[in-house]
Parts: C-alpha cells; structure tokens; sequence
C-alpha cells in the first residue's frame, strides 16, 4: 500500500525528483500545508523536454 506522502505527490504531479518534506494538517481552519523541495537533480521541462534551472527561491507563501 502506498504511504500517504505517496498519494500525495501523485496528487500533485509531482515526479520522483521532487521531495515531500512536510504535510500540516489544521483542521480549525480547513488548511493543508504541504512542504517540496527538490533532490537537486537536473531539470528538464515536461513540455520541451528543454533542460532548465531551479528558479523559485521565494519565500514560503499560501
């Protein structure tokens, strides 16, 4: 069976290059979190097939 990070990174298209970190449920406010980084891999555009940069360095945002 599939771990809940699993369903969740298929949920989201996320390819095995891409990490889960975290999951915060709060249910008060009807709100998850979910924290991704990258394994630092080369970057290729599932469009083009184009190798590209990691370029999204902002901050945490909703």
């Amino acid at each position: 069976m599939e771990s809940y990070l699993d369903l969740t990174r298929l949920t989201l298209g996320l390819g095995d290059d891409w990490k889960i970190d975290k999951v915060l449920l709060d249910e008060q406010i009807q709100q998850i979190d979910i924290y991704v980084s990258h394994s630092g891999g080369a970057l290729v555009c599932p469009e083009t097939g184009e190798p590209g940069t990691l370029y999204d360095h902002r901050k945490v945002r909703t």
